[in-house]
């Protein structure tokens, strides 16, 4: 058997032709010798091959709709993060008298607990003690806040 092309499987006499796992993307269905493997016909092939680019479509427009509310230093330290547990690799380099950065991404990187990356542990610490300044702030009275913007530059010796 040989592929044809995306998720469309062919084989040589006697074998039927079937569809490739769109979740697994491993495999196809196939019989041979006249065994029944519900195979799907050409009409069914392309229905599902266009839902899978309908779908793929969808992800790529909420990616990107995600992407750009992305600031420049989020996905600065996203890189950071991603070197230091080896998903990527990443460059300096220089496009058109521009400062540019080279990624690859590893074919097949491990599973990897994010808790591992100091850079991402000490960005949820952060994120943490900004929100507990934030009740703080939120909850304290005018007199507390006062007492803590308003102070002496010198301590009293």
């Amino acid at each position: 058997m040989r592929p044809v092309d995306d998720g469309v499987v062919a084989g040589g006499a006697g074998v039927a032709s079937g569809v490739r796992s769109v979740a697994g993307g491993a495999g196809a269905v196939s019989a041979a010798g006249g065994v029944s493997c519900g195979c799907a016909s050409s009409a069914q092939v392309a229905a599902e091959r266009a839902r899978a680019q309908a779908a793929a479509a969808a992800q790529v427009q909420a990616a990107s709709a995600a992407a750009s509310k992305l600031s420049a230093a989020a996905v600065k330290c996203g890189i950071a993060v991603f070197r230091e547990l080896g998903f990527i690799e990443a460059r300096p380099g220089c496009f058109c008298g521009e400062r540019i950065w080279a990624i690859r991404v590893k074919h097949r990187p491990e599973k990897v607990d994010l808790m591992e990356s100091v850079r991402f542990r000490e960005g949820l610490d952060e994120i943490e003690e900004s929100r507990s300044f934030g009740d703080w702030a939120l909850s304290a009275s005018a007199d507390e806040l006062l007492a803590h913007i308003v102070y002496p530059i010198i301590p009293n010796s």
